[in-house]
């Protein structure tokens, strides 16, 4: 035992920085305050998991050298470093006699118990510890934790090691045999430090996400928002910023106040219109679930609302704020608002990170001049504005698959381009 807390001592000052772990835990508010479920997807990584309500996370960091004591597996300990007390918080795999046990950096035993736990998730609280680096020993039936420990305190007291919480799953009848079911758990998910995590909560009707990264535990908080079109479609919301976006393109056939918007299949018609109108690309409505429906300009501005309520088409300036775009130029931020991967943008898709959580999607757009579809899976015209531009133009923006920028341009207000709402 001595020589391993020696030789995680060691390789300390080199890992720690990389090899942290963090649990996150999820919060809801606004319209619901209730999860159902929890999506997280790691950007960086390209892997996701799905979590139960109830459910926290635990982000698995890389630790090198230190895997092969299986030191890390279910021990998190915030914050790190600590000041008077921090909190540990570890699974045990089975019920049983556990101990939790602290060592200095010279490998002598500071403090420790012993106890019988259930199976399920614990928390102990450490306080009194002088100033210094720590490794502190979890041990239990099939279970064999560790990690490591910074005390920045100048002051020092009785080092104290108390039980805080077991989440509601502590029961003395355990010790008697009867175990009780878990409904709290938690997950697992690989972590790099500074990978690019979106978490998509989901509350009935209701989705938000929020992008993060994480560099310490913390709780992730869904803030739910109705944002539902007269046609009964619900949107997920992303926070960025200061605004509240859509997070996806919209897909209604109707204005708020119930007017039909007319689908304008012809291209000779489309091409002569000064009125509303929407399409399907390829005038093909398969493709409404994934990037909504094709819009005009005059859609866009029409006095019945094509927003959902609450909700309203963004001007130049919303959207500069967005991209951080110049108008009639661009930004590198388009790398940012990208969906990552290939399952649905065509090869490069340069810079897609999709840290932002908009989650733009190449849906293509339909021509002015001859009423045909163009560039689906590889430009995403993800929204006119309500601003108009010089003679028959207005302002739209755009992320394309072969870089990463984000432009805003003034066009022909007659083309057809996806619609994103902003909250008002």
């Amino acid at each position: 035992m001595k020589k391993n807390v020696l030789l995680l001592i060691m390789i300390f000052a080199i890992q720690f920085a990389f090899s942290q772990n963090y649990l996150i835990s999820f919060a809801a508010s606004g319209a619901s305050n209730y999860i159902d479920s929890v999506s997280v997807e790691n950007l960086s990584q390209g892997t996701n998991v799905m979590l139960n309500p109830g459910d926290s996370l635990l982000l698995i960091g890389t630790t090198g050298i230190i895997e092969q004591f299986n030191s890390v597996d279910m021990l998190q300990i915030f914050p790190i470093p600590m000041s008077n007390k921090t909190t540990l918080s570890f699974v045990a795999k089975q019920a049983g006699n556990t101990s939790v046990t602290i060592y200095n950096a010279s490998g002598n035993k500071i403090t420790g118990i012993n106890e019988f736990l259930p199976k399920g998730l614990h928390q102990y609280q450490v306080s009194g510890l002088p100033k210094g680096a720590y490794i502190i020993y979890v041990t239990g039936n099939l279970f064999d934790y560790s990690s490591k420990l910074i005390c920045q305190s100048n002051t020092q007291s009785n080092v104290r090691i108390n039980y805080v919480s077991d989440k509601g799953n502590r029961n003395t009848n355990l010790k008697n045999g009867t175990q009780h079911k878990q409904s709290k758990s938690i997950v697992n998910m690989d972590y790099t430090y500074s990978d690019q995590l979106l978490f998509k909560g989901y509350s009935y009707n209701y989705t938000t996400l929020v992008a993060d990264v994480p560099t310490e535990s913390k709780t992730i908080s869904f803030e739910f928002v109705e944002c539902v079109d007269y046609d009964g479609n619900h949107y997920p919301v992303v926070q960025i910023g200061e605004q509240l976006w859509m997070a996806e393109s919209l897909k209604t056939t109707h204005y708020s106040n119930g007017s039909p918007i007319p689908n304008v299949i012809d291209n000779d018609e489309w091409t002569e219109l000064e009125t509303g109108a929407y399409c399907w690309y390829d005038n093909d409505i398969s493709h409404k679930a994934v990037y909504g429906a094709l819009y005009n300009w005059y859609t866009a501005i029409d006095d019945n609302n094509i927003a959902p309520v609450g909700w309203h088409v963004p001007t130049k300036e919303e959207i500069i704020t967005l991209t951080n775009a110049s108008p009639g130029g661009y930004s590198h931020n388009g790398g940012k608002l990208k969906e990552t991967g290939n399952e649905h943008w065509i090869n490069p898709n340069v810079g897609a990170t999709n840290e932002t959580g908009f989650t733009a999607l190449p849906g293509g757009h339909r021509l002015n001049d001859d009423g045909l579809f163009y560039e689906i899976g590889l430009g995403s015209y993800f929204s006119w504005s309500s601003t108009e531009d010089w003679g028959q133009n207005a302002w739209y923006s755009a992320v394309e698959s072969v870089n990463d920028r984000a432009y805003l341009y003034g066009y022909w207000r007659k083309c057809g381009f996806s619609i994103r709402c902003v909250r008002d």
